[in-house]
């Protein structure tokens, strides 16, 4: 009765070993093998010694020329005549001071420069008739040099007079404001009647010329924006043509910068203004060994650093496998977008894994589609 018992429990041991057996996946292989019916896209490594970045920069529009204008006069404000938006010339007259105290000084100061021009006349003729009776010896040495000291006189003191009047016009020429340049009047700071200060600002022109693009650069970006160069910046989200004028000889003591001067294309249009913002992209060039791969190549890996796994030859005829993966690890030193400038443990010739990473494991062995993808 015990051996029956026996028997019938091996027997039912056997028929589940069996039975398990019977169920296990057949495509499952065993750990360190990976799974052997895995076909991956692999890209050809191949390093450079320099890579190619796209940088934007920002920067202000300028006009070439912006002035607050004054008199240099003390005064009251006589008139205005421009107003905030109008278009000036240069020379063209804008404001003027009451020159009523002015005029009447230069009429004193004209008299008495007819007074003194009278009194030169009187002694010019003195000293003729002094010099005529010299000859004949009926004056005196003494009287001839008085005389002639008379007249040097009174040619000096025309000369102090003519000397006022002309100062007294200047101060008139003073007393109107004109434009220093083709501009136009972006404010008015003072009305008629008001009592100016000299200096005192009276109107802000914005020259009509072209407009200026300021922008601050660093690095090797300056290689980029020699003299002379054409680039494209946008203002408000339209292209415009630019060209750079100068780099400032001198460095921000703050930002590091170097301040580039660019003149924006005549034809930019009544769309940009001064102080608007533009962007403009560069592409710069740095020195550095690495190579090109499709970032969907990179896996995160340990301590800020990526993987990027490599398919090298190891046939396994019954995985129906070619290759087996390994992670490498790898520094991005740059990427843009689509594909990432690495260093690392890469040889030239390397296959890297460029899809499926979710997939694939260390030492996995896959077999790889036709034709390899280039980065």
């Amino acid at each position: 009765m015990i051996f029956n018992d026996i028997m019938r429990y091996a027997v039912l041991l056997l028929v589940a070993s069996h039975g398990l057996a019977g169920c296990a996946d057949p495509g499952v292989a065993t750990p360190g093998t990976g799974a052997a019916s895995l076909s991956v896209s692999v890209a050809s490594v191949q390093h450079g010694d320099h890579y190619t970045r796209d940088r934007l920069l920002t920067g202000r529009v300028e006009a070439n020329r912006q002035s607050d204008i004054g008199f240099e006069l003390a005064g009251q404000l006589r008139e205005v005549q421009v107003d905030e938006g109008d278009n000036v010339s240069r020379s063209q007259t804008l404001a003027s001071l009451s020159i009523d105290r002015l005029a009447a000084r230069r009429a004193e100061v004209q008299a008495q420069l007819a007074q003194t021009r009278a009194q030169v006349k009187l002694a010019r003729s003195t000293l003729a008739r002094v010099e005529d009776a010299l000859t004949f010896r009926g004056v005196s040495q003494q009287e001839v040099d008085e005389a002639r000291n008379g007249l040097a006189t009174a040619e000096a003191a025309a000369a102090a007079a003519l000397a006022r009047r002309d100062s007294i016009d200047v101060d008139i020429d003073k007393s109107l404001l004109t434009a220093p340049f083709d501009a136009v009047v972006t404010a008015r700071h003072a009305d008629e009647g008001q009592v100016l200060q000299p200096g005192q600002p009276v109107l802000s022109l914005q020259e009509r010329a072209r407009l200026t693009l300021r922008v601050g650069v660093a690095g090797v970006a300056l290689d980029v924006l020699t003299p002379g160069t054409a680039h494209e910046v946008l203002v408000g989200g339209a292209p415009i043509r630019a060209t750079v004028r100068q780099q400032l000889p001198q460095r921000d003591r703050i930002t590091r910068t170097v301040d580039v001067l660019l003149d924006l294309s005549p034809d930019s249009g009544q769309h940009v203004r001064a102080g608007d913002l533009a962007r403009l992209q560069v592409s710069e060039t740095l020195h550095q060994r690495g190579a090109w791969v499709p970032l969907s190549a990179l896996t995160e890996g340990t301590r800020g650093l990526w993987s990027a796994f490599v398919a090298t030859p190891e046939p396994r005829e019954e995985l129906g496998a070619t290759h087996r993966v390994q992670p490498r690890p790898v520094e991005i030193i740059y990427q843009d977008g689509e594909r990432a400038y690495v260093r690392g443990a890469l040889e030239d010739g390397d296959s890297v894994v460029i899809s499926g990473l979710h997939r694939v494991v260390a030492g996995q062995f896959v077999r790889l589609d036709k034709g390899l993808a280039q980065p």
